[in-house]
Formats: structure tokens, C-alpha cells, sequence
């Protein structure tokens, strides 16, 4: 049920005396207003209140003038007021404002002052629009406030709704490393080679279907998580990591890079026929996400004692310069491939992401033993960024003791902001059986994507009647925005 909320008003935006209250119809003059996103989503932190945004995005408003120049809310009095009077959801208030300089380049909006043209705060539970207006201008956001205690997506239930995909057989007998959701409801899916240990494929697959295009990056990693992003010309880029290197089972990990390389069907791709590669200071085993739309890369790697996190705006990693820097020491050939076993450390042609300031920095340390309640208690099988928060997701998948898998999420400084929440149907044997997905009751949890109001769970799955192949499933659960 939608429950409908008012907006308390804190103040109002007004940044530099003088302001214009009714602007003239010259070049300057705003002819449009609009909200940076559509929507905020608003947590509580265990019922308590104030609430706690859900991330640390304050409102952010456009203002387009009559030349067609869009700045910020900067030097303008906006005020701010909500849809309905039924109850009482959020407060708007003023933030501080600070001067930056900036200017349009070639159509790109740059700050002209600070970006931000307000900040909303949750004191009760609830959904509501919020309105901003300057003079005769509008624009609204959509605001919804829910308890941090309560998950937002049915993982905790199953039914057949919730099956996305199942049994799909890819290129080799392995378990999948991880997958993405194309904008048209295709899948891709990353997989290791079997006894080729030395590639990882990247295969593309119509829902449900086996794949019909496959990619291999040669000596790269273990390619436990992966994203694919869509340019504007319809190409895909595969993210993932390379330059990875041989341990004493052959297996490759630990890879220096981040790769963002087109897909090409057919192609198999060496470390330094990728293509653009960052690098983040000699530090190992590097797994990225992306949220394309919000302009974030977010970059996991372990740490000494945690697994670590760290997040860039994207667009300024994508524009940073080039320069060629030493890799670490690798191993390469060898093994299950037909090179000749080589040591070396290479140079790279690379983006430097420690010439950045990260948009937020964090570790999640294994807390305890329990795996019922303590985080990263089972193995890290993936993570995903949307919207200013981390997904997190662990797991185990044994025939035995049966298998299980958990997910949490984390704002961009490490505060829990979704609790840990156990996904039903890793567990649920019966339910597994009953939808021919296994009768084992093996399923290893493999990735985690969020798209839109939709998340997405991997999970790979052995069935002894199907002569123990391995089969990718995904479950997609509607999470409440």
C-alpha cells in the first residue's frame, strides 16, 4: 500500500543576496528547472529519528537559461514545498553553498557554482513528491522513506515470478564468475576455462538461452565480478580485470588492472591488446562495477585484514591522461596454455586512478564465524554500485551441508544502510527441486547486478541427473525505490 506523506519545510535555498526574484527574459534569464535525478530513496537507521539518508546525495536542481546554458541552483532562491499534507515524511532544508568556477565546453555542463541545491532529511516512514520552485518554474522528485531493518526486495521468499533464467549451459563445464543484464534483457556471462585455465570467456546470451557470442581475455584473473556498459553507438564494453597471473594450481588471480575493452565475438584478447586500463598504485586482485547512469566506478580489492572498496566519478577516470607505469611481477604461459612459462613485469599504457580523489572509501572487515548473522562470514561472490550504495553479496554452495547465500548494503562510507539478508531460495531444496532447477541442493552464489527497480541474483547450480553440469541461473527480485 502506498502511503503518502507531506514534506516539512527547513528552509529555503538562497545562496547570494540579491538573487533575482523575477528573472527578465534576457540571455541569463532561467526558462526551465529541473532535478539532477527522479527519484531519492531515504533509510532510517533502526527506527530511529532523524532518519539517515540512504545516500549521501543532496537534492541537486538544474536551472537551463533562455540560451540554452544549463548551470546550478547556485545564486538563485528555489523554494521548496511537497504534494500532499498526509502525513509527515521528510524535511527540505538549506545546505551551505560554496563557489566554484566552471564554464560550458562544447554543449558539457560544467558547475558553474556549488551543485547542490538542497538537502532532505527523513523523520517518518512513508512516500511523497517534493516540489521546487523558482518563479513560474517547476520540477518535482519522487521521496520514499523505509525502515533500515527491513529489507527492499523479497529476497527472504521465492516463487516461480522470481526466476529470471535457469539452466543455461555456457561454453565450458565451470561454474559462472559473474553476469550482467543488457538494456534489452540479454544476459552476459563470465566464466573460467575449464582446463584452460589461462582464459576467462565472456559470453552473451538471449534470456534463458545458451550463448551465441563468446570473448576470451587471456592470462587476466579470476573474473569474479564484471560489468558490460552500452555506448551511445550501440558498442558493449566488457569491465573486468587482466594482467593476472599464474599461481602453483595454474590458476590466474591477482590481476594489477582494470580493463575496459569492447566485446569483439570471436576474439581472444592478451593483457595488452585491451583497451582502456587503470591501474590504482601496484594494488592486486582489482574487481570493478559501474553505474553508468550515476557515474560511478567502484573498485573491490582485498585488503590486509577486510575487503576494501573504493569509488570514482566515472567520467573523470575515463578523462584522465595516459601514462605508462611498471607492473607487478606476474606469471604468465606455462601451465595449461601453449606460451612458454614467462616472469616478468610489464609495462602498461594506463589511467592512473590514485591521481583521483575518491567519492568515498571503505573496508568490510570479516566480523565473526557465524554465518548466520555475521558479515562476510561466507565467501565475497560479487558486489554491485547503483544510486550512491554498494551491493554485497557472500555465499556458499555445497551439496552436503546445503548452501546459502546473504547480501548487504552499504552506503559510500560503510555504514550499513540494508541489513544482511539471507537470499531463501540458496536454501531451499525443495523449492529447487520443485522448479527443476537442481535436486542437489548446490547452489554457488555468482554475482549480483541492480538494474532500475530490479535486483538481480547469480547463482550457479549441479544437478546429478544432469550428469553434474554446470548451469548459471539468475533470480530477479523488485526491490521497493
Amino acid at each position: 500500500m502506498k502511503i503518502t506523506c507531506m514534506i516539512l519545510l527547513a528552509g529555503s535555498l538562497s545562496s547570494c543576496a540579491g538573487a533575482p526574484a523575477e528573472p527578465q527574459q534576457t540571455a541569463d534569464a532561467p526558462v526551465a528547472i529541473a532535478f539532477a535525478s527522479e527519484e531519492v530513496s531515504l533509510r532510517s537507521a533502526a527506527g530511529a529519528v532523524p532518519y539517515t539518508p540512504l545516500s549521501s546525495h543532496p537534492v541537486e536542481l538544474v536551472i537551463t537559461l533562455a540560451d540554452g546554458r544549463e548551470v546550478w541552483a547556485e545564486g538563485y532562491d528555489v523554494e521548496f514545498s511537497s504534494a500532499d499534507a498526509a502525513g509527515a515524511a521528510v524535511v527540505v532544508s538549506a545546505v551551505d553553498q560554496k563557489e566554484q568556477s566552471g564554464q560550458t565546453d562544447q554543449g558539457v555542463r560544467q558547475p558553474l557554482g556549488f551543485r547542490r541545491g538542497g538537502q532532505l532529511e527523513a523523520v517518518g516512514q512513508g512516500e511523497t513528491v517534493v516540489r521546487a520552485t523558482l518563479g513560474d518554474l517547476s520540477a518535482s522528485i519522487g521521496v520514499s522513506v523505509t525502515p533500515a531493518g527491513v529489507s527492499t526486495t523479497g529476497v527472504g521468499e521465492f516463487d516461480a515470478d522470481n526466476i529470471y533464467s535457469k539452466g543455461v549451459y555456457l561454453v565450458r563445464n565451470t561454474v559462472m564468475q559473474g553476469f550482467d543484464i543488457d538494456s534489452d534483457g540479454s544476459i552476459w556471462y563470465m566464466q573460467l576455462g575449464g582446463s584452460d585455465k589461462h582464459d576467462l570467456y565472456v559470453m552473451h546470451a538471449r534470456r534463458g538461452e545458451s550463448p551465441a557470442e563468446r570473448m576470451i581475455f587471456r592470462y587476466s584473473g579470476h573474473g569474479t565480478n564484471m560489468a558490460v556498459e552500452r555506448s551511445a553507438d550501440g558498442k558493449r564494453y566488457v569491465w573486468t580485470g587482466t594482467y593476472g597471473s599464474r599461481n602453483s594450481s595454474n590458476d590466474y588471480w591477482s590481476n594489477s588492472v582494470v580493463t575496459r575493452t569492447e566485446f569483439v565475438d570471436g576474439a581472444t584478447t592478451l593483457p595488452e591488446q585491451c583497451g582502456d586500463l587503470f591501474y590504482l598504485g601496484g594494488i592486486c586482485e582489482l574487481h570493478p562495477a559501474i553505474d553508468a547512469a550515476g557515474d560511478v566506478l567502484a573498485i573491490n580489492y582485498p585488503g590486509s585484514s577486510q575487503r576494501m572498496f573504493v569509488m570514482y566519478r566515472l567520467s573523470e577516470a575515463m578523462a584522465l591522461p595516459r601514462s605508462y607505469v611498471t607492473l607487478p611481477s606476474r606469471n604468465w604461459g606455462g601451465g595449461t596454455s601453449t606460451d612458454p612459462a614467462s616472469t616478468n613485469s610489464p609495462k602498461a599504457y594506463v589511467r592512473d586512478l590514485t591521481k583521483l580523489t575518491p567519492l568515498g572509501r571503505f573496508g568490510i572487515p570479516k566480523s565473526g564465524e557465524d554465518h548466520s548473522t555475521d558479515i562476510s562470514s561466507y565467501a565475497w561472490q560479487g558486489f554491485d554500485v547503483d544510486s550512491g550504495k554498494i551491493y554485497y553479496f557472500e555465499g556458499e554452495g555445497t551439496v552436503k551441508e546445503g548452501s546459502a547465500a546473504y547480501f548487504t548494503v552499504f552506503d559510500f562510507e560503510g555504514n550499513i544502510i540494508e541489513p544482511r539478508t539471507e537470499v531463501a531460495i540458496a536454501s531451499d531444496r525443495e523449492a529447487l527441486s520443485a522448479s527443476g532447477i537442481t535436486e542437489s541442493g548446490y547452489m554457488e552464489a555468482e554475482g549480483i547486478k541492480v538494474h532500475g527497480d530490479a535486483l538481480y541474483l547469480g547463482f550457479a547450480s549441479r544437478s546429478e541427473a544432469d550428469g553434474d553440469k554446470r548451469r548459471a541461473n539468475i533470480f530477479r527480485y523488485t526491490r521497493a525505490r
